[in-house]
């Protein structure tokens, strides 16, 4: 139950009254009177509604959930994470497709999640937890549907152990661009050198490239914001970019419309990469690494940063990270480092030209005076 209430252009208020009960919202609109009386409209209406007569205005729709997933899919077609999304929920309607939407019970998911436990990650049945709720909290919205609250809301997302493994050494770095494949080896040698991510990488083309006499930098439209994002150049990647411009003879300067689409990393046999499992796999094997995935060059890419005595707000701008405390996340460090950090204090406590602090002089007891 609820009252707003808007001041006219003639100085009179205008009172909306809204009341829901049992999947049934209704809403009046009273002039010409008082709050308080609103109030007296709105016990009115109420009773009003227990007894029925507002039965016609009750929504009709529950649609089987295959039905309601369509229409769904449709009103998120132009996030970027619809492709992602669309499959999510077509595995999803494989065992609760034919279920309406008021039927589906928080049991059913769990029974759904202890079968699908055995075939995929915790965090894979996290994700189809997060998109049935998104669907059902639009039902819920949405006054046209039956449903009046989400089954699901309640129900607790399984513990998923933190990606620790992203921590890459220099030496574990420069064995890899060793072994790694050609086409391989200048994705991950410009992953390591911008701290791009893998989707920024593989989808970059030509126009993203923006080099003038003085700087480099390129372009990042596939990031996580969907926002444009400039991000600088060191010299090794332009000189990365300028061999792969000039290998296949294409002028950086003057780019054709057609060179300006063309991805500036390729595949094994020409096109371009949609991921990088395979080589990625085979170069960690090769270099007798433990293997790591694409993630952890972003991870090695803050903590040389760091290394190299870059501050940490420079590093968070350029990385892109909104906040500090998930940069710092990034920036790992060695027990050589713990060991050496710890000894300067040590150092520092042990030299000449520390101060010492006076000593405290020995307490002597007042001396008692003689009795008269």
């Amino acid at each position: 139950m609820a009252i707003e209430s808007k001041r006219l252009k003639n100085g009179q208020w205008s009172h909306t009254i809204r009341l829901q009960h049992n999947n049934l919202i209704v809403k009046e609109t009273v002039r010409r009177i008082t709050k308080s009386q609103a109030r007296i409209v709105e016990n009115e209406l109420f009773t009003k509604l227990l007894k029925g007569a507002y039965r016609s205005l009750r929504k009709t729709k529950n649609p089987k959930l295959k039905e309601f997933a369509e229409a769904y899919k449709l009103g998120i077609k132009g996030q970027k994470s619809y492709a992602s999304a669309s499959r999510i929920i077509d595995q999803l309607m494989k065992t609760f497709g034919d279920r309406r939407l008021t039927e589906l019970t928080p049991s059913d998911y769990l029974t759904h999640r202890g079968n699908r436990i055995e075939e995929v990650s915790p965090s894979t049945n996290n994700l189809e937890l997060r998109h049935l709720r998104r669907m059902f909290n639009v039902a819920v919205a949405d006054e046209e549907y039956t449903i009046s609250r989400n089954s699901l809301a309640q129900i607790k997302q399984l513990c998923v152990d933190p990606v620790d493994n992203r921590e890459l050494l220099v030496w574990e770095y420069r064995r890899m661009l060793n072994v790694a494949p050609p086409y391989f080896h200048d994705i991950m040698f410009f992953a390591c050198n911008v701290g791009t991510r893998l989707q920024e990488t593989l989808t970059l083309t030509f126009k993203q490239i923006h080099m003038t006499d003085f700087s480099a930098e390129v372009e990042l439209l596939a990031n996580k914001s969907g926002k444009r994002q400039l991000v600088p150049l060191n010299n090794a990647a332009v000189e990365l970019l300028q061999k792969i411009a000039k290998d296949r003879y294409i002028d950086l300067k003057q780019l054709s419309v057609e060179q300006k689409e063309e991805a500036v990393f390729l595949g094994l046999h020409g096109k371009p990469l949609k991921g990088v499992r395979k080589p990625l796999a085979k170069t960690f094997r090769r270099a007798g690494v433990e293997p790591k995935d694409f993630h952890t060059f972003r991870h090695f890419w803050t903590t040389e940063m760091f290394n190299a005595g870059v501050n940490v707000k420079t590093i968070q701008k350029i990385g892109r990270w909104t906040d500090l405390q998930t940069m710092l996340r990034y920036c790992h460090t060695q027990k050589s480092q713990e060991n050496e950090a710890v000894n300067r204090l040590q150092t520092h406590l042990e030299t000449e030209s520390s101060q010492a602090l006076p000593l405290k002089k020995e307490y002597k007891p007042a001396q008692k005076l003689p009795k008269w």
